[in-house]
């Protein structure tokens, strides 16, 4: 049994392995080993994914939205309490 490699535009047979089934011809293998070999690193290391982390706990407020759907945000009003009144809302803050 032959089929053609998955990749886009390429014409060639596909390699068949037993474990992980059809993988792209060996030319379009070698093309991503070629690309894989200009990066130092595959992976991010421990410490830089650590303050990734860090830095999306500490600006995770500035996606909050002030409004879900035609109820305030309570959440976003509760970190911005200066936009209150900016928003006026404070009457419909207080029911929730």
């Amino acid at each position: 049994m032959s089929m053609r490699c998955p990749r886009k535009g390429c014409k060639n047979n596909a390699e068949i392995h037993p474990l992980y089934g059809v993988l792209p011809c060996k030319a379009c293998q070698q093309v991503g080993a070629d690309i894989r070999a200009g990066r130092k690193f595959e992976f991010a290391n421990v410490s830089k994914s650590n303050r990734i982390q860090i830095q999306r706990d500490k600006h995770a407020g500035d996606m909050l939205q002030p409004f879900i759907g035609n109820k305030p945000n309570q959440e976003f009003f509760e970190r911005y309490p200066e936009k209150v009144n900016v928003y006026g809302v404070r009457d419909e803050l207080k029911k929730l």
